[in-house]
């Protein structure tokens, strides 16, 4: 399992990242959205596909990457 977390300013961006992961990178497992205390979303994805560490910081704020 991969995990990383990534943090946005609008729910509709979160949308957005959900479904390149899913169609264009082919991200299969569990993937969490939660709001945060600043007004901003969270993402966090645990992936049973790996990801480069460039590919995630094109999608987003890097919160969280194990």
């Amino acid at each position: 399992m991969f995990t990383f977390a990534l943090e946005f300013e609008e729910k509709n961006e979160v949308d957005k990242v959900i479904k390149k992961l899913k169609s264009q990178y082919g991200v299969t497992g569990e993937l969490h959205v939660q709001p945060v205390d600043n007004g901003k979303w969270r993402l966090t994805v645990y992936s049973e596909k790996n990801l480069r560490e460039t590919t995630i910081e094109k999608l987003g704020q890097v919160i969280e990457l194990a």
